[in-house]
């Protein structure tokens, strides 16, 4: 049967036309107007790392309609619905654009789920979408310098190679002084006397704790002239 619109209902389409999509979407039976997902970024990540996630969204029949950045739409009636499958904190939101932190990469991949609803004229078609969220684990390729000579100051650094590092527990033991720091880089005075020292640090986020063993190579202080 053809549909017959009035000039008080084309009227109604057009103040409607823009809170809730086209005038198709209001003419029609809402069959075909659920939210279709085409991309969320990020889907690549390291461990402890602070992101915000985006969707790009459009109609069943084809209306795409990005903001200015391209990644989200301004379709007002769309519903966001996020599960991070573990893989983050907090792990839901019903935000378009949730800010999360990254968990461990050692259970990666995290297996996701968004849903999306379109509650606009009382349709609330709904359509959940999975996707992959994989997640580098805290990597450190080791700890500079390797050693120095006794009497003199050494500052350390542990290379982090992936993850994000909040918090350093460094174990230099008779290496020097002090023995121990939480510093990021902290700074010791070399044991006058030298030798070979078992040292260690533990680099960590809220989700990763890696222990990170290396020996410092002293040689003794300089007799005085």
């Amino acid at each position: 049967m053809r549909r017959v619109i009035t000039a008080a209902g084309a009227a109604a389409l057009l103040l409607l036309q823009g809170a809730c999509g086209t005038a198709r979407d209001i003419a029609g039976d809402f069959a075909d107007d659920a939210p279709v997902l085409s991309e969320v970024t990020p889907t690549q990540t390291v461990s402890g790392q602070k992101v915000t996630f985006s969707a790009n969204i459009c109609r069943q029949n084809g209306d795409v309609i990005p903001l200015d950045n391209g990644t989200l739409t301004d379709i007002e009636s769309t519903q966001f619905f996020w599960d991070f499958g573990g893989g983050a904190e907090p792990n839901t939101s019903n935000l378009p654009n949730p800010s999360v932190q990254i968990r461990d990469g050692l259970r990666a991949p995290y297996t996701a789920k968004l849903t999306l609803r379109d509650g606009c004229m009382g349709n609330n078609n709904t359509k959940t979408y999975e996707f992959t969220l994989f997640v580098t684990p805290l990597s450190v390729a080791g700890v500079t310098p390797s050693g120095g000579v006794g009497g003199s100051d050494g500052t350390f650094t542990a290379v982090v190679t992936s993850g994000v590092a909040e918090t350093f527990a460094w174990n230099f033991g008779q290496a020097g002084s002090p023995s121990g720091s939480n510093e990021e880089n902290p700074t010791i005075q070399f044991a006058d006397g030298g030798g070979l020292f078992n040292c260690s640090v533990i680099v960590s986020n809220p989700f990763e704790a890696l222990e990170v063993p290396f020996t410092l190579d002293i040689a003794p202080k300089p007799a005085d002239p």
